[in-house]
């Protein structure tokens, strides 16, 4: 059994995530290498809005109505149109994705679907996001992607911010990562 040093859930060892807070398990390996250890990397990633921005890193983050609310209704439409928990959003071996589904900490898909880049992933698994994807929500509201490199927000002691951006991806680009994407 693994116990969540968060919540102090006790979960069956293959579990990632804690079920009841969502927090990441650590993953097991080799005992560490002797001498000191390294200096920790805390990425965030974060979906921005046109008025607002939800950041997210390595625990399972679900985005939904409550989240969203403010931005929706700044925009003129109804909240009621997303889901209480439209999608789960996290992080792992720097890598970051998207959930519109059952997760530890998402109960159940959203009603009105969630699109990765015009893509509905809904109940298609774990997504992989990429800078500057688009995410549309329930078809009212649409954010972007940024990663940790792109946010201002990576919180590595030994970050360097003075390295510039790559250049954002072409629709080609984006059109060519979903090619493999299965169809609905």
């Amino acid at each position: 059994m693994k116990k969540c040093a968060i919540c102090e859930n006790e979960d069956q060892d293959d579990m990632n995530f804690c079920s009841a807070c969502g927090q990441k398990y650590p993953e097991q390996s080799a005992p560490p290498p002797e001498g000191p250890p390294p200096e920790p990397v805390i990425s965030k990633g974060r979906i921005v809005f046109s008025n607002s921005s939800i950041d997210f890193d390595e625990h399972q983050k679900v985005v939904g109505r409550a989240e969203l609310s403010n931005e929706i209704k700044n925009q003129g439409k109804d909240p009621l149109q997303v889901s209480r928990q439209h999608f789960t959003i996290y992080s792992t071996s720097g890598k970051y994705y998207i959930v519109d589904g059952v997760t530890s900490v998402q109960e159940k898909p959203s009603s009105n679907h969630t699109k990765v880049n015009g893509k509905d992933i809904t109940e298609q698994g774990d997504i992989e996001l990429h800078h500057q994807d688009q995410i549309e929500i329930a078809t009212i509201i649409t954010c972007t992607f940024e990663g940790p490199e792109h946010t201002g927000i990576n919180d590595s002691p030994n970050s360097n911010s003075s390295d510039s951006p790559p250049p954002p991806p072409t629709d080609d680009d984006i059109r060519n990562k979903y090619d493999n994407m299965p169809e609905l």
